[in-house]
């Protein structure tokens, strides 16, 4: 399975496209949340972001990080989770030490003089379903085997991990439009999910299109938003399982024709988005010639 997932190609999370790598909206976007996690103020205009996440650090299908240097002082290291990992820490830990063998000219170390370095920062957007405070630090220390109480702690790291899902979420989202946004667009594309429909990501995207929620966004990029979430939520998996479960409950007749009614609507949904047809084939799981004949 490791060696599986080293030869898949990294594809960017709806969080890291809409946060950092739009050419749109990305800047902005980061700006706003950085902000709004960490009690800064800085302006767009006033801000310069330098890029330097290292790809595949730790190998997945999808590599959700974002690392930013801010006015080439801070190497911010933020993270989106759907799942509780504790060893968040221990990860940045590794993220951060190769940014840093990548922005310090290595000459430098060997230096008598004292080299000054940007500072970390360590944050996680939670969005699971876990039962998960609304704000929790983890800390590397905690990792730490045979760690005596009381004595001094000769390497350390700290996350901040913020559950966006919470009621007493400490973030004030008010204060950022682009997470408010986003966590209302997720929030519709879980409710589709919990419903059963084969075409949730779509019928989610419309949802979000009528609330007038990522709306630049979603204009220029309905297709790809579809991509990256099905993705993210492994949706031919999903099928086939839900599919299983059908047969096991139903008469392979009926199944078979509303199965094939609604990846017939499934279709259609798609079709409205200016989808292509190759596109709108992988979704519904109809062939390119049935579409046509749809469309």
């Amino acid at each position: 399975m490791e060696k599986e997932n080293e030869n898949r190609t990294v594809k960017d999370s709806l969080f890291v496209d809409y946060f950092s790598k739009d050419a749109v909206v990305g800047k902005k976007n980061f700006i706003e949340l950085y902000n709004c996690i960490s009690g800064n103020s800085l302006s767009p205009e006033d801000t310069v972001l330098e890029d330097v996440k290292i790809e595949q650090v730790i190998y997945k299908s999808f590599c959700n990080d974002i690392s930013m240097l801010v006015n080439g002082k801070l190497v911010v290291l933020l993270e989106h989770q759907s799942s509780v990992n504790e060893n968040m820490p221990l990860r940045f830990l590794i993220y951060c030490s190769r940014i840093y063998e990548r922005i310090v000219d290595s000459r430098l170390k060997f230096s008598t003089e004292r080299k000054m370095i940007p500072s970390p920062e360590f944050y996680v957007i939670y969005n699971g379903s876990r039962n998960y405070p609304p704000q929790k630090i983890l800390r590397l220390s905690d990792s730490f085997i045979d760690k005596k109480a009381g004595s001094e702690v000769p390497l350390e790291l700290n996350v901040k991990v913020f559950n966006i899902k919470h009621p007493e979420c400490t973030l004030d989202f008010s204060s950022c439009k682009p997470l408010d946004n986003y966590v209302k667009f997720i929030s519709l594309v879980e409710e589709e999910k919990s419903s059963g429909a084969s075409d949730f990501m779509t019928r989610a995207v419309l949802k979000a299109q009528k609330q007038n929620l990522l709306p630049d966004y979603l204009r220029r990029k309905a297709s790809e938003v579809i991509s990256m979430v099905f993705n993210e939520y492994d949706y031919e998996t999903d099928i086939q399982v839900k599919t299983e479960e059908a047969e096991r409950r139903g008469h392979a007749a009926g199944l078979e024709e509303g199965t094939r009614n609604a990846r017939i609507e499934t279709a259609r949904n798609a079709l409205r988005l200016s989808l292509s047809v190759e596109q709108v084939s992988q979704i519904s799981g109809l062939s390119e010639e049935e579409i046509l004949k749809i469309k």
